[in-house]
């Protein structure tokens, strides 16, 4: 009996397994971006903080612009002296 109901919707149960699948990957990947997405802005906000704390120091904002691998627009933007 199950094998006949089986042979009869054999497609449709792959189908949805398929679904369940890629619904669970999109899921999975959408997770890992969130977290890709947070680790990113935790390292400017990182970046930001040294190139700050370099340049009370009174470090060149070249070498901060070479340290931290910002251009020195940015880093002059991050310390305020645009």
């Amino acid at each position: 009996m199950l094998r006949e109901y089986l042979a009869v919707h054999d497609k449709e149960v792959v189908s949805i397994m398929m679904a369940l699948f890629d619904q669970e990957k999109a899921v999975e990947q959408f997770g890992y971006e969130k977290k890709q997405e947070g680790r990113k802005e935790g390292d400017l906000k990182r970046a930001m903080k040294t190139a700050s704390k370099m340049f009370k120091a009174g470090e060149p904002i070249d070498k901060i612009a070479v340290f931290l691998e910002f251009p020195p627009e940015t880093i002059l933007s991050w310390v305020g002296k645009v």
